[in-house]
């Protein structure tokens, strides 16, 4: 069985500096194993069948439609999109999208896919607001259902010293529905700034362009 593949897979990074570091000790740019990427697949088949039987025994007790089932992970994997494997802790969509489902009948319409950018933090204050109690002040997070949407998200990482390929790559990214702009803390010239609506994979970025809003990401 040959995994699915994106359309960046194994695509050599073209002028992105921090791809190009070659430090001792660097793994050379390539892909995770197809061995490797179907053993998880099957961990992930486990954890589904995990949570189908948690599913299964609240629908038994007739607690189901009145329990928020919230399911979401951490970081993502590459599989050899951008020519990455181990190196997870860049900013590029497929380490830091996650999955989020959520099933509450009372709140969420079934098969709905709500558009909004939503961090892990809204779990605490979904289940604080869930269950009565007041949110403390200040909490970086806001209920699932609040009609107040974040318009960027952030996210940031400072320097490994497990990767080679990613020592001294610390970084800020600020997110949008469109935009993405990566700021690396360390790395001088290597900043990125993508246009995810027309380059949803990453391949080009925009740094120098004149239609990269790159001054409002910054001040995000």
């Amino acid at each position: 069985m040959v995994p699915p593949r994106r359309g960046n897979y194994l695509k050599l990074p073209r002028n992105k500096p921090a791809l190009e570091n070659n430090f001792a000790g660097t793994v050379p740019l390539g892909a995770t194993s197809d061995a490797a990427i179907l053993a998880r697949m099957r961990m992930m088949r486990a954890v589904d069948k995990s949570m189908g039987a948690i599913v299964e025994t609240l629908e038994k007790q007739g607690m189901l439609d009145d329990t928020m089932v919230v399911l979401s992970s951490d970081h993502g994997y590459f599989y050899g999109e951008h020519c990455l494997g181990l190196e997870r802790r860049l900013a590029y969509e497929e380490a830091i999208r996650i999955p989020m489902l959520v099933r509450y009948p009372k709140r969420f319409a079934a098969r709905s896919r709500p558009g909004q950018l939503v961090l892990n933090v809204v779990v605490s204050a979904t289940a604080l607001e869930l269950a009565g109690v007041a949110l403390p002040k200040p909490i970086d997070g806001r209920p699932l259902w609040s009609k107040q949407h974040r318009d960027a998200v952030m996210v940031e990482y400072f320097s490994d010293t497990v990767f080679p390929r990613i020592r001294n790559t610390g970084y800020r990214a600020v997110r949008t529905e469109r935009w993405k702009y990566v700021q690396y803390s360390e790395l001088r010239g290597a900043d990125e700034v993508y246009d995810l609506k027309a380059d949803p994979l990453e391949l080009n970025h925009l740094i120098g362009d004149r239609r990269a809003p790159v001054e409002e990401l910054s001040r995000n």
